[in-house]
Parts: structure tokens; sequence; C-alpha cells
């Protein structure tokens, strides 16, 4: 998909002119939840930073209604903003100039959040809560949308669709910006297409592989990732690609991945790369049973350990794939290797050894991993990119559509 050049009259050029108030805005500062349901203040992430200083530019040429959501119904992540809008408001560097009281989820939709968004001033924002809280965030229909009509009423005169991490979901806060008000596609993401259209650009030779972690890949786009990019393998990924090449992990790692990996669907997509391409996965393993742990466990001396479950990638694993890595021009990381939160960071070793010109991280968990092993600045630094959307990116290499955009493109060349 060639987005890039489709929205290059969508692109905010000269934000006097073009951020014409109140502005809504859509942004993404989805970042991890403690156990707690708080997120962590002391260090804010890297979406939270970036986006902070974004909003306090916009907010220099045009009062700004901010749109954000926070995880999911029915998991630990799903919270309010609060602490989203303190540490946007008082952290130091990033602090946003005017930040208007937030806005709790009671006020939505209401006569007095219209009157609130009227009476804004240039330089002020004001934060909406959670945005998933409203049960048709998730369900766009542009006749019966509320929010096409209620922000009209309110007085909004231009949109900004700067939230790309969820540009491969139809939520109703970015599609049904350009219903509202002329829409543009906000820095940031103009920027991060960029990187990605560049990186995949078909005509190009150069060589590209991608390491995928974590615990749930994008299934729906690994095959089409594979047939353009190389495939190695870390986290619950590669435990499941080694069990569907028949390697025995262990009694509690098999139980665990019968578990987590348990659609039909999904399953088939990955087996389908397995059966057609090369996948590189993990030698050796960090494990632990109890308060034990075993670092660097051969992958066939893992059924002598029934109890224990895989933490991490083990170093054999980590000097075979820096060598191997070394050697392609373009190199994506995307997802954990190991549980960092618990302190497992094999996966950071790789990363120093392979940052460089050409190295792209993905956002989501892999800028949170990066950030508590302080690596971000140095893979800038080193001439590397680190991108905040996530799955959003897998989807666009992949070549799948992003619905928010088409939408705009669709309305706006009508209007």
């Amino acid at each position: 998909m060639d987005y890039l050049k489709k929205l290059e009259e969508y692109e905010l050029t000269n934000l006097s002119k073009q951020l014409v108030g109140p502005t809504l805005v859509r942004v993404d500062i989805n970042v991890p939840v403690r156990q707690d349901g708080r997120i962590n203040r002391e260090r804010p992430n890297l979406r939270l930073k970036t986006y902070g200083s974004i909003l306090d530019l916009y907010s220099r040429f045009s009062p700004l209604v901010v749109m954000a959501h926070q995880g999911r119904k029915g998991e630990r992540e799903f919270v309010k903003l609060n602490d989203h809008y303190n540490v946007l408001g008082t952290s130091t560097r990033y602090a946003i100039v005017n930040f208007e009281p937030f806005v709790e989820e009671e006020e939505y939709l209401t006569g007095r959040l219209a009157r609130r968004i009227k009476n804004l001033k240039k330089g002020e924002v004001l934060l909406l809560d959670n945005i998933r809280y409203i049960d048709y965030e998730e369900k766009f229909d542009n006749q019966t949308c509320p929010y096409i009509p209620f922000f009209k009423k309110a007085g909004i005169k231009t949109c900004v669709n700067d939230g790309l991490p969820l540009w491969h979901r139809a939520n109703s806060s970015v599609m049904a910006l350009p219903h509202i008000a002329q829409t543009y596609v906000g820095v940031r993401s103009h920027y991060e297409l960029g990187i990605q259209e560049g990186l995949i650009d078909d005509e190009d030779n150069e060589s590209k592989a991608i390491v995928i972690g974590g615990k749930k890949p994008k299934f729906e786009a690994i095959p089409k990732l594979a047939s353009k990019m190389d495939l190695f393998t870390g986290g619950l990924t590669a435990t499941q690609v080694l069990r569907m090449k028949g390697k025995n992990l262990g009694e509690s790692n098999n139980k665990l991945l019968e578990k987590l990996y348990n659609k039909p669907k999904e399953n088939e997509l990955l087996a389908e790369v397995v059966k057609k391409f090369t996948v590189e996965t993990p030698k050796d393993f960090v494990i632990q049973e109890g308060v034990n742990v075993f670092k660097d466990v051969p992958l066939s001396e893992l059924p002598k350990y029934p109890n224990a479950l895989i933490k991490d990638v083990g170093m054999a694993t980590i000097e075979y794939y820096s060598e191997k890595l070394q050697a392609y021009e373009k190199r994506i990381r995307a997802g954990p290797m190991g549980v960092y939160e618990e302190g497992f960071n094999n996966g950071s070793e790789l990363v120093r050894s392979i940052v460089g010109p050409g190295f792209v991280a993905v956002g989501g968990d892999t800028v949170e991993e990066l950030q508590d092993n302080e690596l971000c600045d140095p893979i800038i630094a080193a001439g590397g990119t680190v991108l905040l959307g996530g799955g959003a990116h897998l989807d666009g290499w992949a070549g799948d559509p992003y619905p928010s955009i088409d939408e705009l493109l669709k309305v706006q060349k009508h209007t």
C-alpha cells in the first residue's frame, strides 16, 4: 500500500494555517500498566514523552481536544487515563502548556463538554478519558456514530489523525475524523509511515530480516512478511514454532503453549510459514523452576526440566542470531525475546550487537523493553530508528490496508 504518496495533501506542513481550532486530535498513548493498574510515572513511556511534545507543539497554534485509549476491556491494562494526564501535564521536559482539567468518562458527549470545547483558547489542551469506555468505539458506522454530530456542534474545525499504532483497527475515534472536519495526518504518524514504506520499498534490493518475539504475533501478517524478509523468532512465538517442528520443550512449556495457542486458524497460519519458509529458532534458553534459574540450557535438554518454564533465550542463541543478522542491510526487531519485566533481558544484548543504520525497533512492549535497558538513545545515536507503532507496522509491511486512512481518502476526496 503506497499510502505515503496518497497522503501528501493531508500532511501537516504549515501548522499555523492548517490547525484551525478547536482541533480534535487522536493519539496513541497506550502504555504498559503495572499490576496495581498504574503506569510508571517516574520513567514515562516513550509514547507519552513523544506525544507530550507533539501535543505541546500543536497547542501553540490551536486549542486541542485529545482522544486516546488504554488497554482493552477485560484486561488489566484497561484503566482510566488519570496517570497519563498527570505525566503529560507535569513532566519537566515535555510539560504541556495550559493543560486543562481532565475530562472524566461521565462527561463524554454532554452539553457541558461541548461548552468547554467552545470556550477553549489557543494553547489549551483537553484530554478525554479512555475512549474505549464508550461502547460504540469499536463499532463504527458513519450514519450512527455519535462522535460526528457531537464534535461538529461543539465547534471542532480541524482533526488530526496521529494514531498510527492503531491504524490497523477500524475504531470510531479514527474512522469518524474526516466526517467531522478537515482531517490531516499527524507529524509523528507521517514520519513513521515514511520509515515503514522506505524500509519495504519493492524497488530496493537490500536484504531484510525481522526478529519476531513476544507472546502473540500478528498471525495474519506473518505469511506475507515471510515472503518479503527472513524470519528469526524469540519469546513464546519461537517456542510455538519449535513445537510445530516437533520439538519437546518440557511438560510445563508444552501445556502452556496448548493453552495460549488454541485457535486453529492462527496455528494454521503459523504452520504454513514453518512449512514454506526457513524460520530461525533459538538454540538454547534461560528457564525457571520455582526460585531456581538455569541459564543457557540447550533445546535438547529441556525435557529434563518438566516443571520449568522458558523465560528467555540463551547466550548461544544471541551469538548465533547476532552473527546472522549483521549480514542484513535492514533489521527489524518486533517483540521481546524474554520476560523482560522479570529481568530476563538477553534480548537487549542482541540489540546492542545489531544496532546501526538499517536497524528498526517496532513499538509496544519492544519499546518498553528497550527503555528498561536504556537502549532507545543508543539506537537513535547509531543511526537506527525506534517506531511507536507495533502491530500496525507489521500489517503495513505485510501490505494490509489501514481502514481509517482509506476512510479519510474516500471521504475527503468527495468533499
